[in-house]
């Protein structure tokens, strides 16, 4: 005998979908630095998803024309350059079946378990996607703070007892703004993903430009034994800094809010360590330190870290089986998701970008772990 209940409608499969393209996003540890404008970190647009690909443009620094004394616009003008950078869209979605343990015999059956896969596929597509941010926001660093060894252009000095301080948020926020790697060569300099305006103790008014670093467990420990940690504490609040500017906000340091996330785990996403394997089959192991110790890849980042071109939302999708006895409930969407790496067109002036063909827009801050 045929299950005696009806499959959701149309109506509301569309109202499924738009609860779970906006739980998927608001549940995401990164929810709060995902947006359209230039100042987000992680920085999105969106797509119709019919090419498979979506193009980013990034304007570059007019450092050519320019007129003097009485020299003529007409022959001494400047350019403007874009550069640009391509993101696949990737298909990510999942599915479950009631399988043998629930049985669907009526109505209300269905809709449990219609309300329990809702919610169980959003989890699992936000821990993807939080998952896949992490493990492209590391892989591929190529400005790397090793803690204790400011120097280093790797990190296989970092011995144990090379923990995170308040002297590493300190170098890596001095390369930000330097625009330098370790060796002092010319990279990028990274754009603040926030200004504000605040009041000093004495109610001067300051602008900030606020740069994020995202720390893992044992570095957030480890940072606040750092006697300098409580000084640089009381400095923030001096200058209008005290309350917090993020959730999940550990401290402020020298105008950097870090932002304390979870390490990496099977439960939860969360800060690689040069133990783990990105979701995509990223290899984590040249992070380690001497004689392989394991070390937390902590993420300082400006604006427009990362691209991430969406299409509209989920897709929700519904299917009777074994005689219609079982359910199968499934979510798909296209999205892309890139660290941020801009390219200037050849045999052009873009090519000749600070910013072309770079690294641009993380600091990897290396720590061990104790």
């Amino acid at each position: 005998m045929s299950a005696m209940y009806t499959l959701s409608d149309n109506k509301v499969k569309h109202s499924l979908q738009k609860e779970i393209t906006v739980a998927v996003i608001n549940e995401s540890k990164f929810a709060q630095f995902i947006g359209m404008g230039n100042n987000a970190l992680i920085k999105t647009q969106k797509e119709d998803g019919l090419s498979g690909t979506a193009t980013m443009k990034f304007r570059g620094l007019i450092r050519n024309g320019g007129v003097s004394g009485d020299e003529d616009f007409d022959t001494n003008e400047g350019s403007l350059t874009y550069l640009a950078q391509t993101v696949g869209l990737e298909s990510s979605g999942n599915s479950v079946k009631s399988g043998k343990s629930i049985k669907i015999l009526s109505q209300v059956h269905f809709e449990n378990f219609r309300e329990d896969a809702k919610d169980g596929l959003t989890e699992s597509e936000t821990d993807k996607m939080d998952r896949r941010i992490y493990a492209r926001m590391t892989d591929g660093a190529t400005n790397i703070v090793a803690c204790g060894n400011h120097s280093d252009l790797v990190t296989s000095n970092i011995a144990a007892g090379d923990v995170l301080t308040v002297a590493d948020v300190e170098e890596a926020a001095r390369r930000a703004r330097e625009g330098k790697l370790a060796d002092g060569t010319l990279a990028p300099r990274l754009r603040p993903i926030k200004t504000i305006i605040s009041k000093d103790a004495h109610g001067i008014e300051v602008k900030r430009e606020i740069f994020v670093m995202f720390v893992g467990s044992r570095s957030a420990y480890n940072l606040k034994q750092d006697p300098a940690w409580s000084a640089k504490q009381e400095a923030a609040a001096d200058l209008g800094m005290g309350s917090f500017i993020f959730s999940s906000q550990l401290g402020v340091i020298d105008d950097v809010v870090l932002v304390q996330h979870s390490t990496n785990s099977a439960e939860y996403a969360g800060i690689y360590t040069s133990a783990d394997t990105g979701i995509d089959g990223q290899d984590f192991s040249s992070f380690a330190g001497a004689a392989s110790l394991q070390t937390e890849i902590n993420l300082f980042c400006g604006a427009n870290a990362m691209l991430m071109p969406m299409d509209t939302g989920y897709n929700y999708y519904e299917d009777k089986y074994d005689m219609d006895r079982k359910v199968k409930v499934a979510v798909d969407r296209l999205y892309g998701l890139a660290k941020t790496h801009y390219m200037g067109k050849a045999g052009t002036d873009e090519v000749n970008s600070i910013y072309h063909d770079k690294d641009y827009g993380v600091i990897a801050v290396v720590a061990a772990e104790s």
